[in-house]
């Protein structure tokens, strides 16, 4: 697999993540990555608007007003990740070949969505909350109190 193909794999892993950590509003989101390295994120609201706009890798920050990270500049053990024992074996999997293909090693934790979740947002442990569930509100507002 090409680092290319990857990195969209794990544009769209986060993409799932993201969605269980969203407020379950009618909003839907696509992010991609084109030819050029360029990273495209389309939105459609619940009025059925659609608005697409772009963030290059020059240390500009998304849409989201976060900072737009190349995963290979993350050093090895910066990201830990926690949460459901059924979304665990895909994310060794992925982990797996992102090591094949040259990038670092992380933390991987199967502890449940629950447990994920309260990594996440209650202790701010973790930094990718894996899901096999929606989040539910109260684990929303604990992300909230500790800033996520």
């Amino acid at each position: 697999m090409t680092r290319r193909l990857w990195f969209i794999t794990v544009l769209a892993a986060l993409a799932l993540v993201a969605a269980a950590c969203s407020s379950g509003g009618d909003e839907t989101t696509t992010t991609a990555a084109d030819s050029s390295g360029e990273t495209t994120t389309t939105a459609a609201d619940s009025s059925g608007e659609t608005t697409t706009t772009a963030a290059d890798n020059g240390g500009a920050a998304s849409d989201l007003g976060l900072p737009v990270i190349d995963p290979l500049d993350v050093p090895e053990g910066d990201v830990a990740i926690a949460g459901s024992s059924t979304v665990f074996p895909l994310s060794v999997a992925i982990i797996d070949q992102w090591q094949d293909e040259g990038g670092p090693a992380y933390a991987i934790d199967s502890i449940g969505s629950g447990g994920g979740f309260e990594r996440f947002c209650v202790e701010g442990a973790s930094d990718i909350s894996n899901a096999s569930r929606p989040i539910k509100d109260e684990e929303v507002e604990a992300c909230k109190e500790i800033g996520r």
